[in-house]
């Protein structure tokens, strides 16, 4: 004979387990449908960057730090980057460009440890002007050259990035998701980060900000 209060107990187990399945995945699913779809957003909620639609994967291939070292950007899954590409040289216009990332990663507060800042050179690094990595302590500096060199110019263009500097927002996937025209003000690109932090704050890892502000 089926225990019908036994069978009944299972199918309600089953109902509340897919009831917290759903209540907590809820809020990562809504807050994607909207950082990718922003026009479902009151416009005082907007992006102000340019969506990149569908997102382009970063591709994994690797560079060289200033040092020497070997550098992955692979090794950006996790957080939210900001990713500038630059010629050989860094103008004064990039220059003024990182200092201002620089003083948005600073502002996000505690969450700046899931902010990163990649100035990405055209060339290998050492050979540019390297004033703007002695004034802006702290961010990720590196170079490609071939085969690297055609992966990232290929992918950059297919996400709509023509401009240098080019300034890209790479998610904690690894996904290019938008990308910022000249005219965006310092003040616009903190508004869209908060915005994604709030929204991602409860799914990405925990990381603790070291004394001198590295992770």
């Amino acid at each position: 004979m089926v225990d019908i209060k036994s069978a009944t107990g299972e199918k309600t187990n089953r109902f509340v387990l897919w009831a917290l399945v759903t209540v907590f995945a809820l809020p990562v699913v809504c807050s994607w449908i909207l950082i990718l779809n922003p026009g479902l957003l009151p416009a005082r909620y907007s992006n102000h960057g340019v969506l990149i639609q569908p997102p382009v994967v970063l591709p994994a291939v690797t560079v060289h730090r200033i040092d020497g070292s070997a550098f992955s950007l692979a090794e950006l899954h996790g957080k939210w980057t900001f990713l500038m590409a630059v010629d050989a040289a860094c103008t004064e216009s990039c220059k003024q460009l990182v200092h201002q990332l620089q003083q948005i990663r600073r502002a996000t507060g505690k969450d700046r440890s899931h902010v990163e800042l990649l100035v990405l050179y055209k060339t290998d690094p050492v050979k540019g002007d390297l004033s703007v990595v002695r004034e802006n302590p702290g961010m990720l500096v590196a170079g490609f050259n071939d085969p690297e060199m055609d992966i990232m110019t290929a992918t950059l263009l297919q996400a709509g990035v023509h401009e240098r500097p080019g300034l890209v927002v790479v998610d904690p996937m690894g996904n290019m998701v938008m990308h910022y025209p000249y005219e965006v003000t310092a003040e616009d690109i903190l508004k869209d980060i908060r915005r994604l932090l709030r929204a991602t704050h409860d799914w990405l890892p925990d990381m603790t900000e070291k004394p001198d502000g590295s992770v």
